[in-house]
């Protein structure tokens, strides 16, 4: 439980300092499951270590690693966001100076896409996607970990909404 803990402080701080931003809405209340569209294969592709679902609901699905012998922010996420896509990308761009994260907007991933990376937020990657109205935001601790496979896995993601 203390590693599950662990592994959601990076997600957590993302979430309190997005969270401000962001409206609460209903229009993302789709019924989609989280943990069939990214899987501990999705996960594991992104970090190159073998992945295991630690915690998976109607919100978010977190993987990490099946042998702990990595950092705490070796984790992926994905989550859902309950704002509307303008809102959820005001909160990343207005949060990417307080993280001194650099963005990129990111073409072919859905119907928008923007990517934030953080050294300063211990290397957190976040990818912020929606399809219509449904926003996705996909996490994980990149480490030197090529960005390509988060690209990838997130429009194989986008592809199956």
């Amino acid at each position: 439980m203390q590693r599950v803990a662990l592994l959601l402080v990076p997600q957590l701080l993302l979430g309190m300092i997005f969270g401000p931003y962001a409206i609460t809405q209903t229009t993302n209340k789709a019924k989609i499951s989280l943990c069939s569209l990214l899987t501990a294969a999705d996960a594991q592709r992104i970090t190159h270590v073998p992945m295991m679902k630690v915690h998976g609901n109607d919100e978010e699905c977190v993987y990490s690693p099946t042998s702990y012998g990595g950092v705490p922010i070796d984790m992926v996420g994905l989550m859902i966001q309950r704002g509307t896509w303008a809102s959820e990308k005001q909160g990343v761009v207005g949060a990417a100076p307080l993280l001194k994260a650099s963005l990129e907007n990111v073409p072919g991933i859905g119907d928008e896409a923007v990517l934030s990376y953080s050294k300063e937020a211990g290397g957190t990657t976040m990818l912020l996607f929606h399809k219509g109205t449904i926003v996705l935001q996909l996490t994980a601790g990149m480490l030197n970990r090529q960005m390509d496979s988060l690209k990838d896995v997130a429009k194989k993601i986008a592809g199956q909404i």
